[in-house]
Formats: structure tokens, sequence, C-alpha cells
């Protein structure tokens, strides 16, 4: 009986600690975003070019620039002109939300079982023939 008392009881603690760590990361997440976005700068879209290489288009007030940052600094490239520049709200396309993020890995791994069952099943019936 003593041991199943203990064992719940660090199963509670855990499970609190892994609470607390959830809300925290949600809770220093939300600030950072606040404090991360500019009401007259923001970045538009971003492109690795390689390790520690990235061209970024900067929108600062009314334009739209395209820099280069790498381990060494920024540099100004020139200024870009785009006509069809539609501003989401608060830049969902560019949001990853740990949700979904979650349930598109869950799907991908149940997927996999799911194709290694069936490959289960294909050898099973040939080794039967």
């Amino acid at each position: 009986m003593n041991d199943i008392l203990y064992m719940l009881g660090i199963a509670l603690i855990f499970s609190s600690i892994l609470f607390l760590a959830y809300m925290t990361t949600r809770y220093m997440a939300g600030k950072t975003e606040r404090i991360t976005r500019g009401k007259y700068l923001g970045i538009i879209d971003t492109i690795s070019l390689g390790k520690d290489k990235h061209l970024h288009i900067v929108k600062a007030g009314d334009e739209f620039i395209l820099v280069s940052s790498s381990g060494k600094g920024i540099e100004f490239i020139c200024r870009v002109e785009i006509n069809n520049y539609v501003e989401s709200s608060e830049n969902e396309a560019n949001r990853f939300i740990f949700n979904n993020l979650l349930k598109d890995n869950i799907d991908r791994i149940k997927n996999m079982l799911r194709g290694s069952e069936k490959d289960k099943k294909e050898q099973e019936e040939r080794e039967e023939e």
C-alpha cells in the first residue's frame, strides 16, 4: 500500500512540474511575441542561404528593404518594391502554434505506424502463400 501511495505521489509531483513548465513556456512565449512585434518594423520574409546566412525582407514604415545577415553582421542590399503585399493580422502565416505542430507530428507518426502495420500484414500474407 505504501508503495502505491509513494508512486502516486511521485506521479503527482512529476505532473505538477510538467504543468508548471508548460505554463511558464506559454507565458514567456506570449511576452516575447509582444516585445518583438513592432508597430512600424517587421520581418516579412526570410530565407536561409546556409549556416548562419540569411536574406530578410524587412518592412520599415511603407518601404520594403532587403538585408543579409550572417555571423559577421547585417548588411543593407537594396530597397524592394512589393505592389501586392497584404498585411495579415498578427502574421498568422508565420506563427507556429504548438498545438498544430503537435497534432501534425502525432498524425505523421500514426500514419507511419499504420504503414508499418500494413507492411507486416502484406508480408504475413506473402509468407502464407
